[in-house]
């Protein structure tokens, strides 16, 4: 069954709390910073310039003129054909070079109705626009496509002499159809029939992050040609499966009281970027903070995009211009990671708690809750490597090393700005599973992974003999969910009362002299880094600066020692004003007698 699809392109209001049906059109969201930077101009003829919903670093485009229509089909897979006209004169200026078209189109680069390319008079591809979440009314009489990443074509950057362009991310777009339809409304589509499989009805929740498909620089301050001290903000593409037995709520923040939780639920997603050099010191020189997900586009199955990401192996992209919006990021310390709960009362977005966004809550200036990097932390070595890493946190999870991937990837600076090439395919799993010695063995290499009662930590410990009876003692700690946290009341008012990570990581030396302590965390301030002492036959790290290790954070210590390995229990600690905990985590320590032949030349660890 057909629908004709007639594309006007008027005023396309767009709000990004309520998600008010808009009247068709389609709006272009650029990023100016990133424009200015690359020093790109892009004009279309008649169209009105206004302020952005997205957020002050956007400015958006609207056209108002076209001529033509798509065809969809009611299907189950929501096919797009056909193209739309816009009338309108585009010049684009890339530093002194210029490309022009008296009128560009609209046209699906698929079936279904998540991506489009703008293509000129000649039919040469300006722009693609990809990674859409389609919603259809319930009167099935519009489809608004939302959250469009915008980018330009490997075509237009020859045409304007601009190699690589096509690896930045321009802004976005949004694009509403006004539908004709000549059968059952599009919104009929249910998938799959009530009641949903709910984990609180014993099915399985597993979100898998199958793919970071990019990484782009969403601005930069302060960079310009040959600098080395600028601060860039990054974000990834994320790709996630349900690959689990249960729909997994994905309800928009604010989104009322829903089954099955009685609460906005939805999950979570943070991302970091980890460095490491030649000689296997590792560094993390990148967090996020929190992006609430929002939107399941339910893409490679049979389900119409909602806010349930269903169990039948749909698939979610979030692209990273999504992951660029202020309305919906918020920092680390609101979510608890160990039970996928969000604290909404006295949050960011709701601080007097009654349960309404408060207005212009989370507006920043494009670096706020931005995983902000410095160039300085980019630059290239020999042996040196970046990888980046995301992790989607999802209630009732039940495998949350799946939910985390990994990808290596090259930064390269293009005159003032950067870019991040892929190296390799994406890796399930953490990060530090990188670091988990495989066969054949390798010696002097301990990983440990343990869940605590209060979320799981890692730890990869290694030893390298010096020579002249020394040896240099490396741990790297992996928070994933470790926290001491206090809360009052319950969902959907949950307020969050201290939220306190790692403190103290310490580890036995026996009757041994360790020195040459060192200590790297995720960020270049030396004034907030941990002390370190021997005392009563340990060597202490401890936070004395509220620097302490929360979720998602990897922080490394050394050592170095006159005794060789063997196996014991480093420890790791925690306090508020109600109390304290500690617990005990496998690892080489240096021993005060012989060393453990054994372990030094076969891989132990769980």
């Amino acid at each position: 069954m057909k629908i004709a699809i007639a594309l006007t392109v008027l005023l396309l209001t767009l709000s990004l709390h309520g998600h008010a049906a808009p009247s068709s059109g389609l709006t272009l969201q650029l990023n100016e910073a990133l424009l200015k930077d690359l020093e790109i101009e892009l004009q279309i003829d008649g169209a009105q310039a206004t302020s952005s919903p997205i957020g002050p670093q956007y400015q958006a485009l609207l056209a108002t003129r076209s001529v033509g229509e798509l065809q969809g089909s009611t299907g189950a897979s929501r096919q797009l054909s056909g193209a739309v006209r816009f009338d309108h004169a585009l010049l684009l200026s890339v530093g002194k070079h210029r490309a022009t078209t008296a009128h560009f189109t609209l046209v699906p680069l698929s079936v279904n109705p998540t991506s489009f390319a703008l293509q000129d008079a000649q039919g040469d591809t300006w722009f693609t626009l990809e990674g859409g979440h389609p919603h259809a009314t319930p009167d099935g009489l519009t489809l608004d496509v939302r959250m469009l990443s915008l980018r330009a074509s490997k075509w237009l950057a020859g045409k304007v002499k601009r190699p690589g362009l096509q690896r930045f991310l321009l802004g976005g777009a949004q694009i509403g159809l006004s539908l004709r339809p000549d059968g059952k409304p599009l919104a009929g589509q249910m998938c799959p029939p009530e009641p949903l499989r709910w984990p609180t009805l014993g099915f399985q929740a597993d979100v898998a992050l199958e793919n970071i498909p990019d990484v782009f620089e969403l601005r930069c301050q302060g960079c310009s040609v040959g600098s080395n001290s600028g601060t860039v903000a990054i974000a990834p593409s994320a790709r996630l499966r349900n690959v689990g037995t249960a729909d997994v709520p994905w309800f928009e923040m604010f989104g009322g009281t829903p089954a099955p939780y009685g609460a906005d639920q939805h999950p979570f997603l943070v991302w970091n970027l980890y460095r490491q050099e030649a000689d296997g010191t590792l560094r993390q020189i990148g967090a996020s903070a929190v992006k609430h997900a929002f939107f399941s586009t339910n893409s490679d199955c049979p389900c119409p995009g909602a806010q349930v990401l269903y169990a039948e192996r749909c698939t979610d992209e979030y692209d990273a211009f999504t992951n660029d919006i202020d309305s919906f990021l918020t920092e680390r310390n609101e979510v608890i990671p160990m039970s996928g709960l969000w604290a909404r009362c006295g949050s960011l977005h709701d601080a007097d708690c009654n349960g309404v966004r408060n207005s212009g809550a989370g507006n920043g200036n494009g670096f706020q809750r931005r995983m902000n990097v410095s160039e300085s932390e980019l630059s290239a070595a020999p042996g040196r490597r970046f990888f980046i890493e995301a992790w989607y946190v999802t209630r009732d999870d039940i495998n949350i090393a799946n939910s985390m991937a990994t990808r290596e990837i090259v930064p390269v600076k293009e005159q003032s700005s950067w870019v991040f090439v892929n190296e390799g395919e994406t890796r399930i799993g953490p990060f530090i599973e990188r670091l988990r010695p495989q066969a054949p063995s390798r010696p002097g290499h301990l990983f440990t992974q343990t869940d605590t009662t209060n979320g799981r930590v890692a730890l990869v410990s290694s030893v390298r003999a010096l020579g002249n009876g020394r040896y240099r003692y490396r741990y790297e700690l992996m928070n994933f969910e470790f926290a001491l946290v206090r809360t009052q009341g319950a969902l959907p008012n949950l307020r969050l009362l201290s939220h306190t990570g790692i403190e103290g990581f310490s580890v036995p030396v026996g009757s041994a002299v360790p020195d040459q302590f060192t200590f790297i965390d995720a960020d270049q301030t030396p004034a907030n880094d941990w002390s370190a002492s021997h005392t009563a036959g340990r060597v202490e790290f401890t936070d004395l600066a509220g620097n302490a290790q929360s979720w998602g954070r990897l922080y490394s210590f050394t050592f170095e020692s006159q005794d060789g390995p063997t196996t014991g229990s480093a420890a790791i600690t925690a306090s508020d004003t109600v109390g304290a905990l500690t617990a005990q985590i496998n690892a080489l320590i240096p021993s005060s007698g012989p060393a453990d032949l054994l372990f030094w030349n076969e891989f132990e660890g769980n």
